[in-house]
This record gives structure tokens, sequence and C-alpha cells, in this order.
């Protein structure tokens, strides 16, 4: 990913910045819906990432219909 930016500031003056970085990652996780038979939808997700230094995420949230 390469990012780069050029600004003009006005009387602050002329801003530019650039980045990149590149790694490999893997995320694996599942999920679960809870069908309620309603409008109102319960769920979780549980996710393992593997990046330098893995980390677990455990998400949840609730879905509903408008």
């Amino acid at each position: 990913m390469s990012v780069d930016a050029d600004l003009d500031l006005g009387e602050l003056g002329n801003y530019s910045s650039d980045a990149s970085d590149g790694r490999f990652g893997l995320n694996l996780g599942a999920g679960a819906n809870l069908d309620l038979g309603s409008n109102i939808m319960p769920f979780a997700e549980l996710k393992y990432v593997i990046i330098d230094g893995c980390q677990h995420e455990l998400s949840a949230g609730v879905k509903f219909n408008i």
C-alpha cells in the first residue's frame, strides 16, 4: 500500500508527505446469526488475525430490518 499527499494550505504553506507499507497477513474467522423470527437478529463473530504478532477479535451486534 502506498499513499502520497500534496496539500496547498494557502498562507500556512505547502505540505507534502508519502508513506508505504507492505505486509502479508491472514484472517481466520467464524460467525453466527441468531434468527429470532423478527426484524431483530443478534450476531457474534470470532476472528484470529495473523500478522506482526497475533491477535484475537470478538465482535457482537444486532442487525435489524428497516
